[in-house]
């Protein structure tokens, strides 16, 4: 009787202590997605620090693009250039021209006037499935369809803090070095590997453009100087630019080069102590434009 009682009581307690794990172990589970829900990766970060700034104020100019543009164009620096008021919706290369366009719907175009598109010049080789997975996912997670954003990154970033957002863009103080430039290939920049339907998304761009009355201009991304003469890449960009002209995307041939000195984390990308340089020669190319 007496082990009956005691085999009772331990069954018992087995049975509340596993109850009590099993609601621990769903407690820290939530919590961990709560937090990695709340924080996302710098992807998510960056896009909605884009997306708060919509909400600020209206522009007459607005900035869409890459990485090229995040750390080309200083907009405080452009404001005071143009006397406009100006907003930066730099993204990264993954979105493509369907980050863009994301965006672009995003906008009150009443009283945009001016429309900058600038894209590094490998974004046309870009894997066109990847934009659209990105984009797809970066809705469902801003708009809490999914609790978490499947990235690229891996689950340690989750651990990191918040990137810092210096002059619109991530902020990144490295640099390449001239090894790191001679260890850069561009053999896959070749015409047989633009991908079409990136155009078609940038003219859906100039489309809404026409019809609110808003002036498009796209601009290429600086590259490496080492870069600036290269033959291959000028059949490249010609075969982008015959594109151009056949579906009446107004744009500029011209592509600034970095020098090594005031190379960045990239080779297409300037440090940000030049940033304010880079500015000042892409306004001058939009007024040209």
């Amino acid at each position: 009787m007496n082990f009956f009682i005691l085999s009772s009581d331990k069954n018992k307690n087995f049975f509340i202590i596993s109850i009590i794990s099993i609601f621990l172990i769903y407690f820290i589970t939530f919590i961990f997605l709560n937090y990695i829900n709340s924080k996302g990766p710098s992807e998510v970060y960056l896009a909605k620090y884009q997306l708060e700034k919509i909400k600020d104020k209206d522009y007459s100019t607005v900035f869409l693009g890459d990485s090229t543009l995040g750390t080309s164009i200083n907009t405080d620096y452009w404001n005071e250039l143009s006397k406009e008021e100006t907003l930066n919706l730099a993204m990264w290369g993954n979105v493509s021209f369907e980050g863009h366009l994301y965006l672009l719907n995003k906008l009150n175009l009443n009283k945009i006037k001016k429309i900058y598109i600038m894209t590094g010049l490998d974004i046309w080789i870009n894997d066109p499935q990847i934009s659209i997975k990105q984009v797809k996912l970066l809705d469902n997670y801003l708009n809490k369809k999914s609790f978490i954003f499947p990235s690229i990154q891996t689950i340690k970033h989750y651990f990191r803090g918040n990137p810092r957002i210096v002059n619109d863009y991530v902020e990144n103080n490295q640099y390449l070095t001239i090894d790191d430039i001679r260890k850069i290939s561009i053999k896959n920049l070749i015409p047989d590997n633009v991908q079409f339907s990136h155009v078609e998304n940038l003219k859906k761009i100039f489309q809404i453009c026409e019809e609110n009355n808003i002036k498009c201009f796209h601009l290429n991304g600086p590259i490496h100087f080492k870069f600036c003469n290269d033959t291959n890449i000028k059949l490249y960009m010609d075969t982008i630019y015959n594109l151009f002209n056949k579906t009446k995307i107004f744009y500029s041939k011209n592509v600034p080069c970095i020098r090594q000195f005031e190379l960045g984390n990239f080779w297409t990308h300037p440090h940000p102590n030049y940033k304010n340089k880079f500015t000042k020669e892409y306004f001058i190319l939009a007024q040209n434009g």
